[in-house]
């Protein structure tokens, strides 16, 4: 029975530390920059009620999962969610600020990888992505309370690029920039000057850190 257990257990290592195809990730996007002068990071407006790192990042969170094709080439799906408040303009915004945006996102891409070192690897790859969400415009000069919500409901194009680095046979960590735009709007409050002077913009460009774990 001990040499059954032992024989499982080392084809099971085997399987894990070379057959590995399969890749779950959970990662965080920390950094978002739409290209529309809303803040990358939330330094004056924090507060405990807001999570261990108290509200500074505006960022998204998700859940990824790829199937490696060979040693170079990998599908990838992924889902994102982004809901942050833009504390900045509560108590002094102007006609056109952001009060709000939520937003999610879920693409499908190719990735390719070349090793950089004997274990880190560089990843790019492009793909096609879907968005829906919207973004809360303010009418008016503060205190004037009255918003406007715009609806984002798009499809668009993603590309990534970043490195990728193992712990040990089943998990990794990495870091991508990750820049998505805006191909084809499917509502026609997508682009609405009166209400929200360019918002939103085509452009979503954001720093992504995440685990993996493969099997």
């Amino acid at each position: 029975m001990k040499i059954l257990l032992t024989s499982a257990f080392m084809l099971l290592s085997f399987y894990s530390s070379s057959q590995s195809k399969h890749s779950f990730s959970i990662q965080s996007g920390l950094i978002h920059s739409f290209f529309d002068n809303t803040p990358l990071v939330n330094l004056n407006y924090t507060s405990k009620d807001q999570g261990i790192f108290h509200g500074v990042f505006l960022g998204s969170n998700g859940l990824s999962y790829a199937f490696t094709l060979n040693n170079k080439s990998s599908i990838a799906f992924e889902g994102t969610r982004l809901a942050r408040t833009y504390e900045k303009y509560r108590n002094d915004y102007q006609m056109g600020d952001l009060e709000r945006r939520v937003l999610s996102t879920f693409c499908i891409k190719y990735n390719r990888n070349f090793l950089l070192t004997e274990k880190t690897k560089f990843i790019y790859g492009a793909g096609v992505s879907y968005r829906k969400g919207f973004e809360d415009i303010h009418l008016g000069p503060a205190p004037w309370p009255f918003n406007s919500s715009v609806v984002q409901y798009n499809i668009g194009l993603t590309a990534v690029a970043g490195v990728q680095y193992p712990l040990n046979n089943s998990f990794s960590i990495y870091s991508l920039i990750d820049l998505r735009t805006t191909l084809i709007n499917l509502d026609n409050n997508f682009q609405n000057p009166r209400i929200h002077n360019g918002y939103p913009n085509r452009f979503d460009l954001s720093l992504k850190l995440g685990l993996s774990f493969h099997f």
